[in-house]
C-alpha cells in the first residue's frame, strides 16, 4: 500500500482518538469505504472495529490468514454472514498497528489491489 494511504488511515484514526478525548461522552466513529462504494468499509469505535465480511463460514480462519492479523486480545463478539464482523478493540494506542490491520482488511480480506482508494470519516453515530 503507498504509504500516503496508510498515514491516511492513520491519522483519521487519531482524529477519533482526539475527539475521544476532547468530549470523552461522545460516541463517535471512523469509517472507512472504497472509495466510490457502499462496500467494502471499516468502522472503528472507542472499544471495537466493525468490518463487511462477504463470506458465509466462520470468521476466524480467514482472519488468521490475513497478512497483518488480529492481535491476540481481540476477539469476535458477532458476526453475520455476508454482512459484517465485530472484533472486540482492547485499546486504541497503536495506531499504527490499527491502521496496517485496516489496509490488511482491504487488500488480504476483500483482494483491493494494493492502490486502492478509501474514503473516510470521524463523526458521532
Amino acid at each position: 500500500m503507498p504509504a500516503d494511504q496508510l498515514n491516511r488511515i492513520q491519522s483519521v484514526l487519531q482524529e477519533l482518538v482526539t475527539s475521544f478525548q476532547q468530549h470523552p461522552k461522545g460516541d463517535y466513529c471512523a469509517q472507512f469505504n472504497l472509495a466510490g462504494a457502499e462496500s467494502p468499509w471499516v468502522q472503528v469505535v472507542a472499544d471495537a472495529i466493525n468490518f463487511y465480511y462477504p463470506f458465509n463460514e466462520d470468521p476466524s480462519h480467514r482472519l488468521k490468514a490475513l497478512a497483518i492479523p488480529p492481535q491476540p486480545s481481540m476477539h469476535c463478539t458477532s458476526w453475520k454472514a455476508q454482512m459484517y464482523v465485530t472484533l472486540q478493540l482492547e485499546d486504541m494506542l497503536d495506531l499504527k498497528w490499527l491502521a496496517r490491520f485496516i489496509d490488511s482488511l482491504f487488500t488480504s480480506l476483500y483482494g483491493c489491489a494494493s492502490s486502492y482508494e478509501i474514503e473516510s470519516s470521524v463523526g458521532l453515530l
